[in-house]
C-alpha cells in the first residue's frame, strides 16, 4: 500500500509544480491596453444551428461594438437549422446571412461549425477573423480590444477569455467556476509561451494564416476541434499567439440546462483528444488524469488503513490550496470572486466528472443537435 501512496505523492508533486507554473504563466501575461495604430477591416463569423433562443442577443451585441461599424463585417451562417433561427437572423440589417446548404451541396457533414467557418471565409473581407458562438454575447469593446491585441502585440492569433453569464442557479454557478479552470489553463499556457488550448467562443486570427495552414485539412473527419486543432496548426506554422488579458474582451456564454447536457458537452469537447499531437498538452492531460484516478485509491487506502488518513488529507489539502490560489488570481482579475464560495463542491464535482468523461469519452456514441459526433 505504501508504494501506491508514494506514487500518488509523486503525481501530487507534479500537479503542484504544474499549477505553480500556470500561476507564473498567468502573472506573465500583460494586461491588454488595445492601442490601435490604424483601423483594419474585421470579419466576425458565427455558425448557428438551432439557436433561436440566443442568436438575436448575439447579433445585437455584435452590432453595438465600439469599433467603427464601417470596418466590421458580420457573417452569420445557418447550419441547417430546423427551428426559427433563420427568421431571427433575417430580422437584422447590417449583417451577411449565409445558408450552409447553399455551399455544402452533397455529402455527410461531420463538423457543421468547421464547414460554416470555411464557407464564411470565402466571403470574408476582413484582415482579422473573429469567431464566436451563436449562444454568446460579446462585450462592447470586444472588437476594439482584439484588434488592439493584434496590432500592439504583433500577434497572428488572439485567444480571448470566455465566461458563463447565466449564474442564477447553484448548478449554473458550479459550471461557471469549473469553466474558469479551462479558460485560465489556456491563458496561462500562452503566458508560458506554450499555447495548447483555445475556446471557439472567442478565437481570432489573421485571415491569411488560415490559407497558409490549409484550413481544417486533415481534421475534417473530426466533429470537434474547430478551435484547438486549428490553433495547433497555426502554432506549427510559427504563428505568434497572444492571450487577450482584459475584461473588455470577456465574452459571455450560457450554462448547460441539465447534468446530462453538461456531461454530453464535456464528452463532445473531449472527443477530439485522440487527434492531439502536441506533446506538452498530452503530458499535462495524462499526468493530471492519473492524479485524479489515484485520488479515489488514496481515499480507499485511508479508509481501509486509518494510518494513511494523513496522507490522503495532505494530498487533498495541497490540491485544494494551490487550486484556490490559482483561481483566486484569475477570478479576482475578472471580478468573478463571488464564484469561489462554491470552491469545495466544485472541486469534488470537477474530479468526479473528469474521471467519468476520461473513462468513456473515446468509446461512447454521441450526438449533438441531431448529429453524430465523430472522433
Amino acid at each position: 500500500m505504501l508504494w501506491l501512496l508514494l506514487f500518488i505523492a509523486t503525481l501530487g508533486l507534479f500537479y503542484l509544480i504544474s499549477i505553480i507554473s500556470l500561476i507564473y504563466g498567468w502573472d506573465r501575461l500583460r494586461v491588454s491596453n488595445f492601442q490601435i495604430r490604424d483601423f483594419q477591416h474585421v470579419t466576425i463569423i458565427v455558425a448557428a444551428r438551432n439557436e433561436e433562443q440566443h442568436i438575436s442577443d448575439c447579433i445585437r451585441s455584435l452590432l453595438h461594438q465600439s469599433y467603427p461599424s464601417t470596418y466590421i463585417q458580420i457573417i452569420i451562417v445557418d447550419d441547417y437549422s430546423t427551428d426559427q433561427t433563420a427568421n431571427n437572423i433575417k430580422a437584422f440589417d447590417g449583417i451577411t446571412y449565409l445558408q450552409l446548404s447553399d455551399w455544402h451541396l452533397s455529402g455527410e457533414i461531420r463538423s457543421g461549425k468547421k464547414k460554416c467557418i470555411e464557407y464564411a471565409l470565402t466571403r470574408a473581407t476582413g484582415t482579422y477573423i473573429m469567431i464566436t458562438d451563436a449562444d454568446c454575447v460579446a462585450p462592447h469593446n470586444w472588437v476594439q480590444s482584439t484588434v488592439g491585441a493584434f496590432q500592439s502585440e504583433e500577434a497572428d492569433v488572439v485567444a480571448g477569455p470566455v465566461c458563463i453569464n447565466n449564474t442564477a442557479t447553484f448548478f449554473n454557478q458550479l459550471q461557471a467556476l469549473d469553466f474558469w479552470s479551462y479558460i485560465s489553463l489556456s491563458a496561462s499556457c500562452i503566458g508560458l509561451n506554450r499555447p495548447v488550448m483555445s475556446n471557439g467562443a472567442n478565437f481570432s486570427f489573421r485571415k491569411q494564416l488560415f490559407s497558409d495552414v490549409k484550413g481544417y485539412d486533415g481534421y475534417e473527419h473530426i466533429t470537434s476541434g474547430d478551435d484547438v486543432l486549428l490553433l495547433h496548426k497555426f502554432i506549427n506554422q510559427g504563428a505568434k499567439v497572444y492571450s487577450n488579458k482584459t475584461r473588455d474582451a470577456l465574452v459571455g456564454t450560457k450554462a448547460e440546462d441539465s447534468l446530462l447536457s453538461f456531461f454530453t458537452q464535456r464528452l463532445r469537447w473531449a472527443s477530439k483528444t485522440a487527434a492531439y499531437r502536441n506533446v506538452f498538452l498530452i503530458v499535462i492531460i495524462v499526468m493530471i488524469y492519473l492524479y485524479y484516478v489515484a485520488l479515489p485509491f488514496c481515499l480507499i487506502a485511508a479508509i481501509s488503513h486509518p494510518v494513511y488518513i494523513k496522507w490522503f488529507a495532505g494530498i487533498a489539502l495541497m490540491k485544494s490550496f494551490i487550486d484556490f490560489i490559482y483561481l483566486y488570481r484569475v477570478l479576482n482579475f475578472f471580478n468573478q470572486r463571488n464564484l469561489l464560495r462554491l470552491f469545495l463542491p466544485a472541486q469534488l464535482f470537477h474530479v468526479c466528472y473528469v474521471l467519468l468523461v476520461g473513462a468513456v469519452a473515446l468509446f461512447v456514441p454521441l450526438r449533438w443537435k441531431g448529429r453524430k459526433i465523430y472522433r
